[in-house]
């Protein structure tokens, strides 16, 4: 838990504890949305720039953790983006 406030401390005001009773208000307000398991992934990665990317990309392209890891481990997705955006595309 430590880890993945030390990852995400610059949005430790979305960072919500809920009782049962609270549920159906909080999910509505979550911006964490990916899982518990994706999110060991992601703090795992230093640089908060290609973090956020890989966040990013994950909830808008639906990827499951296994399709988190192949696309953080082969680094060609951030690569090949963050190229296009240097390069005004």
């Amino acid at each position: 838990m430590c880890q993945f406030y030390m990852a995400y401390k610059d949005r430790e005001d979305e960072i919500i504890q809920s009782g049962i009773g609270q549920l159906e208000t909080a999910y509505k307000k979550i911006p964490f949305k990916l899982s518990w398991t994706h999110y060991q992934i992601l703090m795992r990665i230093e640089d908060k720039d290609e973090r956020d990317f890989y966040e990013k990309e994950a909830i808008r392209s639906y990827w499951n953790v296994s399709t988190l890891k192949r696309q953080f481990h082969s680094s060609f997705t951030y690569s090949v983006c963050t190229g296009i955006c240097r390069a005004g595309g």
